[in-house]
């Protein structure tokens, strides 16, 4: 698991917010082609984030697991991953923590 497929599992859980959005429009106006077509998309984009949270899972350092699922699954800005983990964490302090642990140890991650 890279710094990289971890901000590709951020953009894709933004995606996944807007082909719903998109769905629900397809719905409401009777396309089920369009419909069929945004919920292939959105089992592809969910295939990606499971095999990318169980390399996030597979990491031991709760607080650094924590944070990964946060920032880049659950979309949260720095400044909330360090109030969700406590007032002794800053933002600039758990992304940097976190971009060390994996830079460092990140393929071990991987299946």
């Amino acid at each position: 698991m890279t710094l990289e497929e971890l901000r590709e599992a951020q953009k894709i859980s933004r995606d996944i917010i807007k082909l719903l959005d998109e769905k629900d429009k397809a719905e409401a106006a009777g396309d089920l082609a369009e419909v069929e077509r945004l919920y292939h998309d959105m089992r592809i984009c969910n295939y990606k984030l499971r095999t990318i949270k169980a390399a996030i899972d597979r990491i031991p350092d709760l607080r650094i697991r924590t944070a990964a699922i946060c920032r880049y699954l659950l979309d949260m800005s720095w400044r909330d991953v360090a109030q969700h983990l406590g007032q002794e964490e800053t933002p600039d302090g758990i992304r940097a923590a976190l971009e060390r642990h994996i830079r460092k140890c990140g393929g071990m991650y991987d299946e």
